[in-house]
């Protein structure tokens, strides 16, 4: 027998994985185990054998600079303000980026992409429970760790690919240091770590998924996430909608975030934010800049509040925040 292909026997104990990934083969059509959810964007198109894709302006800019990077033909659309695509016809040769904004969309908006459009990539970053499409020319890519504790990772599931895939295995050990120190130091005091880890991954071509991170994600009890998180989202959806510039379903899947839009933006209200150690990222300040973005897509970049409503806070935690966000609403 090879070296290579002898199975290790004893030592120490490595992580133990007791529970089952929540996407996996023969539940959810074919899926590739990725490392990053724009590497799965990538794939996608070089398995679809599209001529173009269509991106979404409101995006994250890291989107743009891998497909520019990976060499692939790209246009550019608008979204209206009820976030559908500003585009009435596609070739029949180019694909579309959908992305699910702050996993607020529910099953009848899906069912109106697909009505509307045949080449598809639904980028369900934010909305980790969505269901996959189960159609032909129709990809889904969806990132777990924007909603657990992992450094990477990404699938990347349709109907059928058209060819075999065959990709290196990601190693993610030296990036997932500020994950452990998180736990006994919370996540502020090793935000630097997270960066230095997170500008690392980004250089990453399309690889194969970490064992640690399968290990990690196997862990995961996520039916009590999704149910931690929808009860948070309905919290603050019941107490901030009046607030709120924006229409949400009540019928979404499992959001990421609650997106709160200020209409009437109040001076100084992220400064007031972070004074009462509320910490909310302003996504994709670069749309600002850029002279193709209409009137919504800045206002979403400068006055979305992307709200947190996952597993480790409660209903308390939740009533702490409404306080907050309401008094620098009403006072500021």
């Amino acid at each position: 027998m090879e070296k290579s292909k002898i199975r290790e026997f004893g030592g120490f104990l490595p992580i133990d994985s007791s529970f089952q990934p929540f996407y996996k083969e023969n539940t959810f059509q074919q899926i590739l185990e990725l490392n990053l959810a724009r590497n799965a964007i990538i794939e996608a198109f070089r398995d679809s054998n599209w001529d173009t894709l269509w991106l979404p302006i409101y995006t994250c800019k890291s989107v743009f600079d891998a497909v520019k990077k990976a060499g692939i033909k790209y246009r550019s659309y608008n979204i209206k303000e009820n976030f559908l695509p500003d585009i009435k016809h596609l070739p029949e040769n180019h694909g579309i980026l959908i992305t699910n904004y702050y996993g607020i969309f529910d099953e009848k908006r899906y069912e109106q992409f697909l009505e509307l459009y045949s080449n598809i990539i639904f980028d369900n970053t934010q909305s980790f429970y969505q269901r996959p499409v189960r159609k032909k020319h129709v990809y889904n890519v969806y990132s777990p760790r924007k909603f657990f504790g992992v450094t990477d990772g990404a699938y990347l599931i349709c109907e059928r690919f058209n060819y075999s895939h065959a990709y290196k295995k990601d190693y993610s050990f030296n990036r997932a240091e500020y994950l452990f120190q998180s736990t006994e130091k919370g996540t502020n005091a090793v935000y630097d770590n997270y960066l230095k880890a997170e500008n690392e991954l980004s250089e990453s071509a399309p690889l194969e998924m970490s064992e640690l991170t399968k290990s990690l994600l196997g862990r995961i009890d996520y039916e009590s996430v999704q149910r931690k998180r929808n009860h948070n989202f309905s919290i603050l959806a019941k107490k901030l909608s009046r607030y709120n510039g924006l229409s949400i379903s009540i019928n979404s899947v499992s959001p990421m975030v609650y997106p709160l839009l200020i209409d009437t933006p109040k001076k100084n209200f992220r400064k007031y934010l972070v004074e009462n150690k509320l910490y909310i990222p302003q996504w994709w300040k670069w749309v600002l800049d850029n002279p193709q973005s209409n009137s919504f897509e800045k206002k979403l970049s400068q006055h979305l509040y992307p709200l947190p409503i996952d597993q480790r806070y409660n209903e308390e935690d939740m009533k702490c925040m409404i306080e907050i966000v309401v008094g620098g609403l009403e006072n500021g």
